[in-house]
This record gives C-alpha cells, structure tokens and sequence, in this order.
C-alpha cells in the first residue's frame, strides 16, 4: 500500500497564520484513522496481538512469514537427507556399473567372436554389434541414441563429480542394462549367422536384397572407426577390440573413487580410514601459522630481548591484584594495582617487600584523583618538627590538639585562635589585650566581639524572618532574636529584652526598653508585659500588657484628631453627648467621605444620609413595627395574614361548574363545611359569594350558618332564575383574631 493511501493530508496551512478550528479537527482525524489502521499492540508491548499479514516476498530483504521459514528449513532438511541418501545409492550404483559394464564387454567380445564365424550374415551381426558397443563403450559426451549416452560416459562422470554421481550412476546403470539388452540381441544375431553358416537358408531375403540402415534389414558395409556417427555401417571386430579395451579400464578408474563417508575436516582424527579435505588442511595450516606468529612473540625465559611495544601483565585469577616482581638477595619486591582501579576510590597501586623470613612491608598510596596527582619531592615538604612556608597551604581540614591557652593559632601580631578547654567552643584572643576578641569582616573590617564586658557590633545587625506563624506556637517557635529564660527572677522584676540609650547623663539622656515584669502579686503566677522609659534624673512611665488583654497607660493615649479619655466608656450606662444649638446625635463618616446620622432635632429624632434620605420621626410616643412582625401564609386556596395587634384575615377560593351540578363538590346542593387553615380564637366575621360566567339577570350566593365556629365554617349554596350557573367561583373572606 503507498504512503499516499496511508494518509492524505485534508488541508494546507500557512505557518505563523490562525489555522480553522474544523480544518484542524478534520486533519487530526485523518490522522487518527491512519492510526486506527496499525494492528493492535499486545499488553506486554511486545509485537502486534494478531499477527499481520505478511505479503509474497519478491526481495532479499523483503519479510518472509514463520511458516514459510519453517517449510524452507524442513525443506532443506529433506533435501540433505536425500543428497546423504543418494550419494549412499552412488556407492551402490557404481559397483553396478562396473558390473554391467564388465558384462557388456563379455558379451561385445561374444558378438565379435559370432560375427567372425558368420560371415555370411555379418551385416546384421555388425550392426548389433555396433550398438551394443556404443551402448558400452562410447566416449564421454558422445550421444549413442537421442539424448542417451554410454554406461562408460556416465561411469566416468560418477568418478568425477559426487555431487552429480547418484543420478549418473543411476543413467550408467541404465544404459549398461540397455547394452547388456543389445549385447544379448548380438549374440542372438550370431547365433542365427552361426545357422546360416551352417547351411540354414532364410528364403525371404536371398533375392533382392537392400542395403541396411536404422529402419531396413539388408547388407551392412563394416567400419572400424569408432568416432562415427552413421547409422547405416556396421562395426569390423578391429572397433569392437577397442571399445573392449576401454571398458576394461572403467574398474580402474573406479578404484580410485573416494566416499564421501572417508572424508573429514578434523584436524586431530587418528584414523586411517578417513581422508583430509581442504578444509582440514587450511584449519591445520591456520593452526600452524598462529603457532609461528606466537612464538615470534613471546619472550624468552634467559632475557636479554628488547620489547618494542607494551609489556602486560594479568593476573590468572579472576578479581587478583596484577603485580611484576623484583627479586632480591633474600626476598622481593613487588609493583601491585588494584583490579577495580575503574572505580574512583580503588584508583590505587601498593610497593610491597616480601622478604623469605619476617614480615611483609607496605609502602601504600592512596587513591588518585579523577583529575590526577602529582607526588611531591621531599624538598616540597614541610617538616612535622618545624618550617616556613613561602606560599599558601590549602587543606581539606585540620585539628588543632589541645593546650587550653587560647593561643593555638597566632593570626599576624593582632590576635589568636585556640582551645579554650570549653565544651563546643573556640576562642578569639586579642595579641595586646587578652580580655578583648573580635573578628573583623570583609574589606569594611567591620568588627563583631567581646570588648572585655559586653558584646559589640560595628554595624547594624539583620536577621531574616524566624519562627513566624500561629499565635499559639509563639511560646516555642524560634524568632530573629531570643532572651531566654535563663536567670530570670521568678517574681516582683522588671526583665528588659530591648533597651535604647540616648544622650549621657546629665545632658537628657534617657533609656527606653521593651521587656517584661513577673508575678507582683505576692504569690506564683503571670506577670506583664512592659514598656519602659526612664529619664537620667530618676523619673520613668510604664505601659503595661496585661493577660486578661487589658492595656493599661499612666496617660492618655492620643490620635491625631481623638483622645481615649474622653471617648465613650463600656462601664456607663449611656453614650452622652451635648446638645448644640437645636442639634445633637452621632455621626457616621462613609468611606465615600460623606456623613450618615442619627440625631436629635428639636424634639423629635431623625435618620439622615448624606444626599440620599431622611427618616422623621413624629413627636408623639407608640411602638414602631417592623416587617417580620406581619406575617403571611399560603396553605393550598388558604391566605393568611397576621397582624401585631393579634387581627387575622383568611381567604379562601374554589372552582367549580355549576351551583348545584353533579359532581361540583363545595358548589354542589346541601349543606357544605370546610376547616380553616388556621383556628381563630372566638368565631371570626365571614364573607361568602359565589361568582357565575353566565351573563344574565339571576340571583347564586350562600347562606351561611350560625354554627360555623372558629374552626370550621358550615353553610348552603343557592342560585335562582338560571338552572345552570356555568363556571363559578366560591370565596370567602374571614376576619378573627389570632391571640
């Protein structure tokens, strides 16, 4: 199937341009239905779950299906099989032939021997003679009869080719039989001239006698070339000596016939039955140039060869360390590399002495680097006892032992570095005042230490963000900055975290801090927290946060427009404020900037937005109702509307046809009742009618009863003047009390 009927593209678009949403849609189905042709996969993804259909290959490289495989093979098995049986039938057939042959030949001397004696009838003993040696004794490819040729032509053929001997065999045998068959009807020829010698006359041919040739009996002229083709002259006994001549060399040439079972290609049989073919002797000329070219390059056990190359060394054992060894007066030295020296950490070789008595010595070098190392000259070296270095020393790390002076490392003339014989710690030693220690940072040299009292820092100190989060976890989550704990005073303290000192005493100078005051209570339990400021003359404020949430100023705490101490307190029963003019109320600031407010004017209140409305009240007392104090219901036909002041309406409605119908229910004769949605309390004031589509003067209405109740209302439907009132409506308006 070409590409072409594969798939063909629906569709041309234009790069960088917006393509049809349905031309797209259209080319990925193309596309999917080209898909859809591909067999299924198997689940384990190995090959197709059917398997396709494989097509008569024509090519060399072209597909072939497994049962086409399979029959080939079992054909080429069948015809090794044949070719192993047929060259056993050659074997067979040729001592056949030979036999034949001999045969034939016994039986051409008979001939001979009879036409000599018959002289009278030679031409006919001539011409079977002729044939029967032909038959026996003709020269390779030379024809004998159509397309036949001679038992010694195919004899000869079968000695030199084994491939096509089992079917030459089998013509050569063949055309020894038809030889022999010819031979026989020679010597029956003979037989029948020996009779005419003998005075036996055959009438019928004496007169008028033809000359002879394949399709006439008559007289045969005698020939002794063998190499002639004609068919009419007859052959002289001269010819048939030497056609017996050859035949009797056939078992000679048969003698030297090797089998194809005496041939092998082993080049280590002691057999002496059996016969080298070329390929064992090129396998043993192979063999013996390998051994050559081996020993060329060997090297000999006395030394003294110059190696123009790489010498290798391997150790035999699977996993062992390779090794070349220098003998010595009463031992050895040995150069040894690891065998994983691929991997990065076995990457190693050692030197090792071996002496005859006593204990083997190391001289082990680590692993080298994947970028190499160089070994180091001794003059290279610094001397463990003492030295000065003239360059840098880089080292992975270093231990200093303990001395407990602090002095370990002396950094220039400025400081130390050392052991200080406490736990985790290193220390820092100024070289003129050992109580100071600082370490400066970056070309700023700007320094962070000990002054000999406090820690200090020549510049600012910032911290990232640390342990924020919930409220809840603050007590144990870590922050920027922590005092701990340690060496707090359990009650009646002030513990300042941060503290900030201006100006110095006597010139203003103040100190403010952050911090907190434990239990002044008298007993265990929480303090609060403080916010201090102290003057240099004694005087200082606290604000202090309290754990009940309160926060508790010595002052008033402003705005830029408020004060808290005159704000509204939650401990008053009432919000004052004073009337001004005629006006007073509170005001809402709206976040459009305008106002909102409910105030007091004159005597009577008012609700007021700002260039929206107002709400006046009237100056007069009562009780305002809101919306969900009127309440309604819809129950089926049933509305109910309850009002504050306890008065409840109902109403209610049904249709039907015709006042007093059948089947027209409530609108029917006599009497009729129906329960109200909801109950009144006392009997409520009703209003019944009924409504008629017929357009004339008639009279339809109730009558109700004097026993409805506050549950259920009774009464009768009537209508005059029309007997069919058409479609009607029956409703009725109740109106009670609810409480």
């Amino acid at each position: 199937m070409s590409k072409e009927s594969w798939y063909k593209r629906k569709h041309q678009f234009t790069p960088y341009t917006k393509a049809d949403g349905q031309a797209v849609s259209d080319e990925f189905d193309a596309i999917q239905t080209s898909f859809e042709r591909i067999p299924e996969m198997r689940d384990d993804g190995k090959g197709f779950k059917d398997s396709p259909l494989i097509p008569e290959p024509t090519d060399q490289m072209h597909p072939v299906p497994l049962k086409m495989l399979t029959e080939t093979e079992k054909s080429v098995n069948n015809a090794r099989d044949d070719v192993t049986t047929k060259a056993q039938q050659v074997a067979q057939n040729t001592q056949s032939v030979a036999a034949n042959t001999l045969t034939a030949t016994q039986k051409a001397n008979t001939a001979t021997q009879a036409a000599a004696s018959a002289q009278s009838s030679q031409q006919a003993a001539a011409n079977a003679e002729n044939m029967a040696h032909k038959w026996a004794a003709n020269q390779v490819n030379e024809v004998v009869q159509g397309d036949k040729y001679s038992a010694y032509h195919y004899a000869t053929k079968a000695a030199q080719s084994e491939t096509t001997a089992s079917s030459a065999a089998i013509t050569s045998k063949n055309n020894a039989d038809i030889a022999t068959s010819k031979a026989e009807e020679a010597v029956q020829a003979a037989e029948r001239a020996r009779s005419l010698a003998n005075g036996e006359i055959d009438y019928e041919k004496v007169l008028n006698v033809p000359s002879a040739d394949t399709q006439t009996k008559g007289i045969v002229q005698l020939t002794s070339s063998t190499a002639s083709d004609s068919e009419e002259l007859g052959l002289t006994a001269k010819a048939g000596k030497y056609l017996a001549t050859l035949i009797a060399k056939i078992p000679e040439t048969l003698t030297g016939y090797i089998k194809t079972t005496s041939k092998s290609s082993s080049i280590d049989s002691e057999s002496a039955e059996t016969v080298a073919t070329s390929n064992a002797v090129k396998k043993a000329y192979d063999k013996a140039v390998e051994a050559n070219n081996n020993a060329d390059n060997k090297v000999p056990k006395d030394g003294n060869t110059t190696i123009n190359g790489i010498l290798r060394a391997k150790n035999s054992s699977s996993g062992g360390w390779s090794a070349f060894q220098l003998e010595t007066s009463q031992g050895y030295w040995q150069l040894e590399v690891h065998p994983n020296s691929h991997e990065d950490a076995n990457r190693r070789f050692n030197m090792l002495f071996n002496p005859n008595t006593g204990k083997r010595v190391y001289l082990s070098f680590p692993a080298i680097s994947e970028d190499g190392d160089t070994v180091a000259y001794r003059s290279w070296a610094v001397n463990k006892s003492g030295d000065t270095m003239t360059g840098k020393l880089k080292l992975p790390s270093i231990e200093v032992t303990e001395n407990g002076t602090g002095e370990s490392i002396k950094i220039g003339d400025d400081a130390y570095i050392g052991d200080v014989n406490v736990a985790n710690s290193v220390g820092v030693k100024g070289n003129t005042d050992k109580n100071q220690g600082y370490i400066a940072f970056g070309n700023a040299k700007k320094r962070f230490g000990y002054n000999g009292s406090a820690f200090l820092s020549d510049s600012p100190l910032t911290t990232p963000q640390a342990g924020h989060g919930a409220y809840v976890s603050q007590y144990t989550s870590s922050a920027p900055y922590i005092v701990s704990s340690t060496g707090s005073v359990g009650r009646d303290t002030y513990h300042p975290f941060i503290k900030g000192l201006v100006n110095s005493a006597g010139a203003y100078g103040a100190a403010f801090s952050f911090g907190y005051t434990t239990s002044q209570s008298g007993g265990n339990g929480f303090g609060r927290g403080i916010i201090h400021l102290i003057e240099d003359n004694g005087h200082f404020l606290t604000w202090t946060f309290e754990h009940n949430g309160d926060f508790v100023s010595t002052g008033d705490v402003r705005t830029s427009r408020r004060s808290l101490n005159k704000t509204h307190q939650t401990d008053f029963n009432y919000v004052t404020v004073k009337q001004s003019g005629n006006y007073a109320g509170l005001n809402i600031d709206r976040q459009d900037g305008k106002h909102a407010r409910f105030e007091l004017v004159g005597y009577h209140f008012k609700l007021w937005v700002e260039d929206r409305y107002e709400i006046n009240f009237p100056e007069r007392g009562g009780t305002v109702l809101l919306d969900t104090d009127f309440s309604y219901q819809k129950i089926g036909n049933f509305e109910v509307r309850k009002y504050p002041d306890g008065t409840m309406l109902q109403t209610y409605f049904v249709d039907f046809n015709d006042v007093h119908g059948a089947n027209s229910g409530l609108g029917g004769p006599g009497p009729k009742q129906l329960t109200w949605a909801v109950s009144f309390v006392g009997k409520p004031l009703v209003f019944g009618n009924i409504t008629s589509s017929i357009d004339d003067s008639h009279n339809v209405g109730v009558n109700i009863l004097t026993k409805s109740t506050g549950t259920t209302l009774y009464w009768y439907n009537y209508e005059h003047s029309n007997l069919n009132q058409g479609a009607c409506r029956l409703q009725f308006l109740a109106i009670g009390r609810w409480k």
